[in-house]
């Protein structure tokens, strides 16, 4: 009981600890790039949302998902520009970009079971 209570306590400090960061951050980039006030809540929410999905996560799906964030990003712009000057096709492009995560899970074998 008290080891989970210490991880549970580490792990709330090192999300608080992000989420300064990462508010931090936002802010000096706030007032450098004039952008406006969303970006903060954005930045925090992120950082939430991150920690609150990786908790449980081993080492290997830590990096993959620090790997596939500023990818999803960088392509998440031009698709957004997409939309704004093709609204089909870039619905088309978004809701397949969406999909085939969920699609291609659906079509992976299952995992196997690692014997004790």
């Amino acid at each position: 009981m008290t080891v989970k209570l210490i991880r549970n306590a580490y792990e709330a400090a090192l999300t608080m600890t992000s989420v300064l960061l990462s508010w931090s951050l936002a802010l000096c980039l706030e007032a450098v790039a004039g952008l406006h006030t969303d970006v903060l809540v954005l930045a925090v929410a992120l950082t939430l949302t991150l920690a609150g999905t990786q908790r449980t996560a081993d080492i290997r799906r830590r990096l993959i998902a620090l790997a596939l964030l500023p990818a999803t990003a960088a392509v998440s712009i031009p698709v957004g520009r997409l939309i704004s000057a093709h609204f089909v096709l870039g619905a088309a492009v978004f809701t397949a970009g969406i999909s085939a995560p969920s699609g291609s899970a659906a079509t992976a074998p299952p995992p196997r079971r690692r014997a004790p």
